[in-house]
């Protein structure tokens, strides 16, 4: 995409994007969306081809369900401008994102690429997030010329690196010294293991994944026989290996996956791909690397808390009392115990049984969670007969205030039909009123809308909204096919393609008035980048916020322009001296100066300079 764009000869990325994809954007995605219109226009081209093959959807689809992976796949084919999705957030560089904020290159394969194309290439491996280095030549990966730091390239694509030089002219030497190209151990492994996944999962799904790690969890004892996996446990022994310090760059620290709702997540299928990093170091982890992790089967047997079944019904007056008729239970885990819920399927009769797998006993705790609605519907008939409650508990073994409790209820359900139909009335009534009250708040608001707009035709929506909030905003709620017959018509703007060069060398030449001007001010402030650029008009400074990776002149200007610490130092002496001169300060000296915190902590090289010009201005008012 970046290959094309370029080649295409225009300066707005948009119109690459509309013409590929037919989507209306100005950044290029590492998974595309709405693929099928392009690959409408080359049928000899198949989609998971392209996606295995030139994005990072290899390694995605390994942590997803089934369900994941098919709106995953549905948005990447036939996804449509606006909203949120599973593609755009893993493939973009928010907390979820794999990839890097900043396209990154590996030197030697800029050069290797230029020798062998003619031009340079976006590796997909080197854009992954904080893992810096290239496999194949074992160097770190960089962002900005080593020489001027400038960016060079932005995913907008507006600003691309087609050859081995800076947008400034700099040549990017292979052996470049950088402290980039530093290669840290931990990202060389992960990095294998990456391209190890991406390369051989064709078989490889979640579900093969959280297989293989239960048994593999087993088989080193982080699963207890009652089949609670000891999480805690793990965490700690994971970061024990690791350090936080090495992991800190690759995922959250070691406190947030202690956390409750972190620690429920870990190993379910639908939140696999939300640690994708973590999954990969935890294989590592567990078997050395991800490929012996794949390759090698673990065994793990472990015994059913409960047993395997049948279960019986406790309901004495059930048919199938002491016959084991409940198939299946529902299995708990809270607090390191574990509860198994039984219910009959002929009389409803339902009750827990609680162990605590840690206990050194087999210990049980019982308890009776529903009594069924064959037990209740006896009581209510016992107790319609006039029978005593004692004799109805004795007949269906239960407590007396249990037997109260249903009884109660039934002589109740009279009453309580009478009270309904009351209520009903009286919110029937309150309607009728609300609704009037409603028409009439109604008139009210249009009629002040109708008056705002006669009195000045050349409102629009915006400054209407702020005259008349609250009427406003009722009205839009409430009644907006009105509204949207008497506003204005909303404004419609088009892309305007902007000429990037000529606009960086505008920008550059407005900073350097401004700051021209701010000194001539002289502010009591330090003269800082966001100073300056809140002296740019609304326009120029929305441009400069949104195309600011495109505009290296702009970010030279606004850097060189920008006062140091020291400079700002100097600037205020004057000011300071007066000061200190009020205040009766006879022998003035760098020591005295230090009333101002900004002088307290100046470097050695600071302190000569700003001491030079003090005996100058000391000098200069003798």
């Amino acid at each position: 995409m970046y290959r094309y764009h370029f080649r295409m000869g225009t300066m707005a990325i948009a119109d690459t994007m509309k013409s590929l994809f037919n989507l209306n954007t100005h950044s290029i995605r590492h998974l595309p969306r709405n693929l099928n219109y392009l690959l409408d226009q080359m049928p000899n081209i198949d989609a998971l081809f392209y996606l295995k093959n030139n994005t990072v959807y290899p390694l995605i689809k390994s942590f997803l369900t089934l369900k994941q992976n098919d709106e995953l796949l549905d948005d990447i084919l036939n996804g449509v401008d606006g909203g949120t999705s599973l593609a755009g957030q893993l493939s973009g560089s928010g907390p979820k994102g794999l990839i890097n904020e900043e396209i990154r290159y590996c030197p030697a394969c800029l050069s290797e690429n230029y020798a062998m194309f003619g031009e340079c290439y976006v590796n997909r491996y080197h854009q992954l997030k904080d893992i810096n280095i290239c496999l194949k030549h074992k160097c770190g990966l960089i962002s900005k010329c080593p020489e001027c730091y400038v960016d060079l390239s932005s995913n907008s694509g507006q600003l691309y690196l087609k050859k081995p030089v800076c947008p400034l002219g700099h040549s990017i030497e292979t052996n470049t010294n950088s402290k980039a190209n530093t290669v840290n151990q931990l990202d060389y492994d992960l990095m294998t293991d990456i391209i190890y996944l991406m390369e051989n999962q064709n078989d490889i799904d979640v579900n093969v994944l959280i297989g293989k790690l239960l048994s593999c969890l087993g088989e080193k004892v982080y699963i207890h026989p009652s089949g609670l996996i000891n999480k805690t446990k793990l965490i700690h022994e994971f970061f024990e290996l690791y350090s936080e310090q090495r992991l800190t760059p690759l995922i959250p620290e070691k406190n947030y996956f202690l956390e409750r709702r972190t620690v429920k997540r870990l190993l379910r299928s639908e939140f696999m791909n939300l640690y994708i990093i973590f999954y990969l170091l935890l294989m590592r982890f567990l078997s050395g690397s991800v490929g012996d992790f794949l390759d090698s089967s673990h065994c793990f047997v472990t015994t059913l808390p409960f047993g395997a079944g049948p279960w019986s019904c406790h309901n004495t007056i059930c048919e199938s009392h002491g016959e084991m008729k409940i198939m299946k239970y529902k299995r708990l885990q809270r607090n390191g115990s574990v509860s198994g819920e039984f219910a009959c399927p002929i009389c409803g009769f339902t009750y827990t049984r609680k162990k605590e797998p840690l206990a050194e006993t087999d210990a049980e705790t019982y308890f009776i969670k529903a009594i069924g609605e064959k037990i209740i519907n006896k009581i209510v008939h016992m107790s319609k007969a006039g029978i005593p409650m004692s004799h109805i508990a004795s007949e269906v073994c239960v407590s007396e205030s249990t037997v109260a409790k249903y009884a109660k209820h039934h002589r109740r359900s009279i009453d309580e039909t009478t009270k309904q139909v009351a209520i009903n009335e009286i919110k029937l009534g309150m309607k009728e009123v609300g609704a009037a009250q409603e028409n009439s708040k109604r008139d009210q608001y249009r009629e002040v809308i109708r008056n705002a707009l006669h009195t000045d035709s050349s409102l629009n929506r915006k400054t209407l909204k702020k005259l008349q909030t609250v009427k406003y905003n009722w009205l839009m709620k409430n009644d907006r096919s009105w509204m949207e017959d008497n506003l204005p018509p909303v404004r419609k703007s088009g892309n305007v393609s902007i000429d990037i060069r000529l606009l960086d060398q505008k920008l550059s030449q407005q900073i350097k008035i401004i700051v021209e001007m701010l000194f001539i001010e002289n502010p009591q402030k330090r003269i800082k980048p966001h100073t300056i650029l809140s002296k740019l008009s609304s326009r120029d400074f929305g441009r400069y916020s949104n195309l600011k990776d495109q505009l290296p002149l702009t970010k030279m200007s606004l850097q060189k322009h920008s006062e140091q610490e020291v400079d700002y130092l100097n600037r205020i002496l004057p000011e300071v001296i007066n000061f200190l001169k009020k205040n009766r300060y006879n022998n003035i000296d760098f020591e005295s100066l230090k009333i101002r915190r900004g002088y307290r902590n100046c470097s050695t090289e600071d302190r000569i300079k700003i001491e030079k010009e003090l005996n100058r201005i000391l000098n200069m008012q003798k």
